[in-house]
Parts: C-alpha cells; structure tokens; sequence
C-alpha cells in the first residue's frame, strides 16, 4: 500500500514517472507544446522504423507461397524423447516464424510425412546435423568435407556456398548443452561453420556454451519457378532457437547492413553470433549480431 505522503509525492511526480488519475491528465496539461509535439514526432519515427524493419524480415525471410515447416529430429548423439515429435528450441522457433510471417495458417505437428508439394516453399529448422532435409541439401557435416557446392539429381540448379556446417577436431573437447525437458546437460561435438580460408567455431568455458553461431540459407526449390527453402541452423540448440531474435530483436541497422551485403539476390546466406548464453535449463542466447552475408551463386542446369 502507498502511504499518503508517497501517495502525494507521487501526484508531483515529473514527466517519465508513472501517473495516474487526475494527475496524469493535469501533468500532460502543463507539458510545454514544444515537448507534446516532439514526443508524437519521436513516438511516429519509433512507429515507421518498425514497418521498415518489418518489411525488411519480410524481404528477407518471408513468402507468400504455401509453406512447410521442418523441426530437426534426426540428431546422432542424442534422440527425441518418447513422446517428442520435435526438439522444444525447434518448436519455438516455428511458432515464432508463424506469428511474424505466417498468422492466418495453422500450426500443427504430424507424424506422418509432412503433407507438402515439391513447389511448396520449405523451412527446415536445425542444422545438417540433426536435420535430414537440411543434411540432404547441404551435406554431412560429420565427414569433415564441407559441401560448398549443391548439385543433385533431382535439382534444376548448381548453387555454390559461402558458409556451411563442420565437425571440429575429433580430438577437440566436447560442450555441454541444456534442453528443455532433460534432467541432466548432454555433451556433444563443439560444431562449428566453415567459410573460404576461416571457420567459427563456438566458444565455451568450463564446458558450457558462451557463444553459438545461427546460420541462415535461403535458395530456390528443386522445381523451377516456384518457391524457396529456408534453412535456419545453429552449430548448437542455442543456435537454432536464436531464430527468435533474428526475428524479434536484430537491430534495424544490421537488417539494412544485410541487405546491402546480399544486394539484389533473393538468394543468400547469413551468419549471426549468439551471445549472452544462459543455462537456467535449457541454453539460450540473448543477444544477436549479423556476422557477415553472401549471396549464393545459382546456375541454372
């Protein structure tokens, strides 16, 4: 309960505080109009950089043809718990790609095979690691080769990479990683991204996660002229569920540095830095920052 004397205080609050009733009307009242008038100004600058960063996520990682979204599922060391159709970093992740892009259509986890056409657009959550459709497109990257160029069978184009997924070192110290629903962390391969004469790998201390790296890659579908696939992939679950703030929270600035570094292609990748890491049961980044971005080269066949 507020005392009377804080109750008073609080009705010759400045502006900035919290005022309520009367006092908020009588406050607002004696703002100078020059401060009314700069706090609509500032209040419709805040309101348009947001559309423009809306309609840069859109540009970016939008679509509007019909689309499937795919959670990882196939992870070798460590397999969904009885009762798991999804990891729960991956769930999140495609619920909040739902609610940015994606609001009108319904969500809705299957066992069966996702019921999706070949010239549907696709969003596959999770690296090659633990992910089949990504694994397929961009390699294993258990064998230490990283694929940097996509051409199979069944494919209309060549697409050359500039980033791709990599195992470490098999003598390389494993990390600790927290998941939602498990007791106990597990320990698995520090993976890292690989680009032309560089890698990234995670850093960790004392075993546990400090950074994590989300790579983003969008190129066209095995079928001419239709619509995209869009892998979102973490080195580590923390990765992967950052897609997140890619969505949320990326500042604007680094959206337009993005789409300067792309140019003109619809087509390209992105690599983020995932820092402030918390393992308050399950490892999540807090923070993202845009690394670097290329435009894949696609040839037609």
């Amino acid at each position: 309960m507020v005392s009377r004397k804080s109750r008073k205080g609080l009705l010759r609050s400045p502006v900035g505080t919290r005022i309520v009733g009367k006092a908020a009307a009588d406050a607002v009242e004696r703002l100078p109009f020059g401060e009314v008038i700069t706090g609509l100004k500032s209040a419709q600058q805040e309101l348009k950089i947001e559309n423009r960063r809306q309609d840069l996520l859109d540009q970016l990682f939008g679509t509007s043809e019909p689309i499937c979204l795919l959670g990882s599922d196939d992870h070798p060391q460590f397999p969904l718990l009885p009762g798991e159709l999804v990891y729960p970093s991956d769930r999140n992740a495609a619920q909040r790609i739902r609610e940015a892009f994606f609001k009108q259509m319904d969500f809705k986890e299957v066992t069966e095979y996702v019921p999706g056409e070949s010239t549907d657009s696709l969003i596959a959550l999770g690296s090659s690691v633990a992910t089949p459709m990504t694994r397929r497109l961009l390699g294993d990257p258990r064998a230490r080769k990283p694929r940097m160029r996509i051409w199979l069978p069944e494919y209309k184009y060549e697409i050359s990479l500039h980033f791709n997924h990599v195992a470490p070192d098999p003598r390389a110290p494993l990390v600790e990683n927290f998941q939602e629903g498990r007791e106990m962390p597990w320990q698995e391969y520090n993976w890292g991204i690989v680009a032309p004469g560089r890698e990234y790998f995670p850093r960790y201390e004392k075993g546990r996660l400090v950074t994590d790296y989300l790579l983003v890659t969008r190129i066209p579908s095995p079928v001419r002229g239709a619509g995209d696939i869009l892998m979102f992939g973490g080195c580590h679950g923390a990765g992967t569920q950052a897609t997140e703030l890619l969505l949320t929270s990326l500042d604007y600035s680094a959206l337009e540095n993005l789409i300067s570094k792309v140019g003109r292609s619809s087509h390209f990748q992105a690599l983020f830095l995932i820092t402030d890491i918390s393992h308050e049961g399950h490892s999540c980044g807090h923070d993202i920052h845009l690394v670097d971005a290329k435009a894949v080269l696609v040839r037609r066949r």
